[in-house]
């Protein structure tokens, strides 16, 4: 099995990988971090799932 993820695939995956890290309580940075991306990109994965950025 493997982790990688299809480029069209990817902002589905990093959605749900980045409400999961949200619900576990990290902070945007730290789900920049896990992701590979940027804080601000971080915070865009959440708004369509969450509404806000809390």
């Amino acid at each position: 099995m493997s982790d990688y993820v299809e480029p069209d695939d990817r902002p589905s995956a990093w959605a749900r990988m980045a409400v999961d890290l949200a619900a576990r309580g990290h902070t945007h940075a730290e789900i920049g971090d896990a992701l590979c991306i940027d804080e601000p990109t971080a915070l865009a994965l959440l708004l369509p799932t969450t509404g806000s950025v809390a």
